[in-house]
């Protein structure tokens, strides 16, 4: 087999595809394990936000589903307080805007995942 300058293409996508999801499950352990307390103090009075709490209790991925459940309130904020799901004092505007902006960046990348891989399976039946 010959390598082609196609094949070392792919191969550095790759490997930047690796390098970041490794990169990006790093970052989400680091904010379950040093930023929830923060987080969750912010937000302490918000039931949606509490109904995630058992995702504490189920070890490191919990924490990270944790986090991610927290950045989707963050970022869908204006329709979860429309539709009273979030409170609209819950205190979520109290997170710092690194706070805010870290989080809802873990949201928008699980949204990306997740549909990526919803979109995927639902090619994959109707092909």
């Amino acid at each position: 087999m010959v390598i082609t300058t196609t094949h070392i293409v792919l191969g550095v996508f790759i490997g930047i595809t690796f390098l970041g999801m490794f990169t990006l499950i790093g970052y989400y352990f680091y904010l379950g394990y040093t930023r929830m307390d923060s987080i969750l103090e912010a937000v302490k009075n918000c039931s949606l936000i509490n109904s995630y709490r058992f995702y504490l209790f189920m070890g490191p991925w919990g924490k990270m589903m944790m986090v991610a459940g927290v950045g989707n309130c963050l970022l869908f904020s204006k329709y979860l307080i429309k539709h009273g799901a979030l409170d609209k004092g819950g205190g979520y505007r109290e997170l710092s805007g690194a706070s805010q902006g870290a989080i809802a960046y873990v949201a928008v990348h699980r949204m990306g995942v997740v549909g990526e891989s919803f979109f995927g399976s639902y090619r994959s039946q109707n092909s």
